[in-house]
């Protein structure tokens, strides 16, 4: 109710106390004459934590080289990774255990020992993290062996495109054939693409963010290049 003569300034104060963790909004009314409304916004007072990546392509039997996920806090709070666990065949290396602040980014380090032809993933979990923290469910990790072309008897190209990750559209250069996607739980999506001069363009079309799978064919050539895409917001 205080008056506040044309040209000076007040203030008063607002206190925040969440009850869950995510944005939370308000207003304040103002009357005086006009009405006005301020807005009020916090984070909830947590970290949001995201980020992905994918281990070189790594023969069965072998580990491959050390290989990096970059996680970022785009929260408003101070948050410790700790020491993140993942299921085979990946293995935690080294990172997580310095505090991670709003708008920071920190390189976790993990190997990659299959132990039979095919693609994995696993999703990166922090059980020993300090602080209050929303974790994407995008921070997967993925990996892919190398395999052999039963026709031919000749190694398969591993695969690989142009933009990855991408968001509309990306390109397999100098690739022809036909290309099946698939999503984690190995069913096959329904995609649209088409042979270019430079190679096969494959447009999002309908898929949601995530990580999939792609094969690509010749006719009885069989499967001519495979890898994994990661398809972002």
């Amino acid at each position: 109710g205080k008056y506040i003569p044309p040209g000076e300034v007040d203030s008063f104060f607002v206190r925040f106390t969440p009850s869950t963790n995510g944005v939370e909004r308000d207003t304040i009314r103002i009357d005086g004459g006009t009405e006005h409304y301020l807005l009020l916004q916090d984070s909830g007072g947590a970290a949001v934590i995201s980020g992905s990546g994918s281990a070189p392509v790594t023969p069965v039997g072998s580990t491959s080289s050390a290989f990096e996920v970059q996680i970022c806090n785009t929260g408003t709070c101070e948050w410790t990774p700790g020491t993140p666990i993942v299921q085979p065949p990946f293995t935690y290396v080294s990172g997580g255990l310095m505090p991670l602040d709003p708008g920071g980014c920190e390189d976790l380090t993990f190997t990659f020992s299959p132990t039979s032809d095919g693609f994995f993933t696993s999703t990166v979990q922090f059980p020993n993290a300090s602080g209050i923290a929303i974790p994407s469910p995008n921070i997967i990790i993925s990996g892919q062996t190398t395999a052999e072309d039963v026709a031919e008897n000749t190694k398969i190209i591993p695969g690989h495109n142009f933009p990855n990750p991408f968001l509309s559209e990306t390109l397999f250069p100098h690739l022809s054939g036909s290309l099946k996607l698939f999503n984690e739980c190995g069913n096959e999506m329904t995609v649209s693409y088409s042979q270019t001069a430079d190679g096969i363009l494959l447009e999002r079309g309908a898929l949601l963010a995530g990580i999939y799978f792609y094969r690509i064919s010749k006719g009885e050539d069989g499967t001519v290049a495979q890898g994994s895409i990661v398809v972002t917001n």
